[in-house]
């Protein structure tokens, strides 16, 4: 096969800054829609277990616990 030149550079180079900025500013947009539907899950899994038979100090612990390890996994240190 013959070797085609192009004048362009090569076809996958450095992500372009103008994409790194939309992916930022998708993520601020969606960050409020995502803190709510991480409220309702939290609420939801509160109220299985409430429905379950369980006392509310063990919601409590349960919400803790899903509270807790959600924040370690953002504040994880590389």
């Amino acid at each position: 096969m013959a070797h085609v030149a192009t004048t362009w550079g090569p076809a996958m180079g450095r992500f372009p800054s103008w994409a790194k900025f939309s992916v930022v500013a998708a993520a601020v947009l969606l960050s409020p829609v995502l803190a709510f539907l991480m409220a309702i899950a939290v609420e939801i899994s509160i109220g299985a277990v409430k429905d379950a038979g369980a006392v509310p100090l063990l919601a409590l612990v349960v919400a803790g616990a899903i509270g807790w390890s959600l924040i370690r996994k953002v504040c994880a240190r590389p």
